[in-house]
């Protein structure tokens, strides 16, 4: 999960919540293309992988196409419509949620993206499974991390093309 979540946050430098719906579209897709890959690898090391909000993690590994991802979409929508706060309880909060590698990349400090995505990328090459997308990624927070680029949601834009 953190491979699929905390990872855009550091690279758009905001919630979720603040994107425009087109946006949130997109980071969803690009979030469940990650956890695709992520399983595939975890998949042909042997590693068992339990249901990711209670989608079975076959699903993910499974998924080979747009429509199978927007239907992963749809049940990470239906599994997790109960967890979800409005804007309004968010705004009430005082302070808006910020995951631990946006706090990172918010004070200059380097991230763990290398190793939980970049260590999907690089695994994923050794035993022969295609990760794009996380190679994509771990690529783009190096770039950020030299301070070639900024934190903002045009970083979704450069990741659309691995989709």
């Amino acid at each position: 999960i953190n491979c699929m979540g905390n990872v855009l946050h550091g690279l758009i430098g905001t919630g979720l919540a603040s994107l425009s719906d087109d946006q949130q579209a997109v980071a969803r897709r690009i979030m469940i293309t990650i956890g695709c890959e992520v399983v595939r690898v975890a998949l042909a090391l042997g590693i068992c992988i339990e249901s990711i909000w209670d989608i079975p993690a076959q699903e993910f590994a499974d998924a080979s196409s747009q429509e199978d991802i927007q239907g992963l979409i749809d049940q990470l929508k239906a599994n997790t419509a109960p967890l979800r706060i409005s804007p309004e309880q968010i705004e009430h909060l005082g302070v808006p949620p910020r995951p631990s590698l946006l706090q990172d990349v918010m004070k200059g400090r380097r991230t763990e993206v290398e190793y939980l995505n970049g260590y999907v990328a690089k695994t994923g090459a050794e035993v022969g499974v295609e990760t794009p997308m996380n190679y994509a990624i771990a690529e783009l927070m190096r770039r950020q991390e030299a301070g070639e680029i900024e934190p903002s949601p045009a970083n979704l834009e450069r990741l659309q093309t691995h989709l």
